[in-house]
């Protein structure tokens, strides 16, 4: 829809002053009245949120889990709640990227993840905590394909996810996400083919395959 509503063009990364891209607030909440689109009926709740010791100050991000959704602190600008969601936006799409040319049945642009955005390399590595995922900040690309590399959906419960998942071995193809593709089609992608998706213009699949962790 918000291809069609802005004649088949690229997203916008809109920005807050720090420089944060919020495509929950511009392509989220004013397109539907209904908040809990985005959120993974099995990744409903957030982790409680945190505060800094002695000071009652709440700390703002709470990247989400496999059974749990990511967590942002409402600001100014934003209603009187939390954002909340359960996927990840393919922060390749935004159009300040060079890469940001897409295959419309191969480029994913929603993916379940515990974090709001990822932008995948072709030689990042799993998450060896498939319930926890990778880490989302840090390095020169600070929301890796760990971001996504849950077991949120199984033939179990995402609470029982691996939490060592030996980097000798693939993933478990028991375990996959829900992705949503630019041309409006949405499947259920194994945890191991998430390298098979071309996540930019220049994506290569690499090989061997994953899992590789540093």
């Amino acid at each position: 829809m918000y291809w069609q509503d802005h004649s088949e063009a690229q997203v916008l990364a809109f920005r807050e002053a720090h420089g944060y891209p919020l495509w929950w607030r511009f392509q989220g909440a004013s397109k539907t009245d209904a908040p809990d689109i985005r959120i993974c009926p099995v990744a409903k709740e957030p982790l409680p949120a945190s505060y800094t010791p002695g000071s009652g100050e709440r700390l703002g991000r709470n990247p989400g889990t496999a059974s749990h959704c990511w967590r942002i602190p409402g600001s100014p600008l934003d209603p009187p709640y939390d954002w909340t969601g359960s996927y990840a936006f393919n922060r390749w799409l935004y159009s300040e990227n060079p890469n940001s040319t897409w295959y419309p049945t191969r480029t994913p642009m929603f993916v379940d993840g515990i974090w709001e955005v990822v932008q995948p390399q072709p030689n990042q590595g799993a998450a060896g905590d498939l319930f926890l995922g990778g880490a989302v900040a840090g390095g020169i690309m600070p929301f890796p394909i760990s971001c996504v590399t849950i077991a949120r959906h199984g033939s179990k419960s995402p609470k029982s996810a691996p939490r060592d998942w030996p980097r000798t071995q693939p993933l478990p193809r028991a375990w996959g996400v829900n992705v949503t593709f630019v041309d409006g089609h949405g499947e259920l992608v194994k945890l191991p083919d998430l390298w098979t998706l071309t996540w930019n213009r220049t994506w290569e699949t690499p090989a061997p395959s994953p899992p590789w962790r540093p």
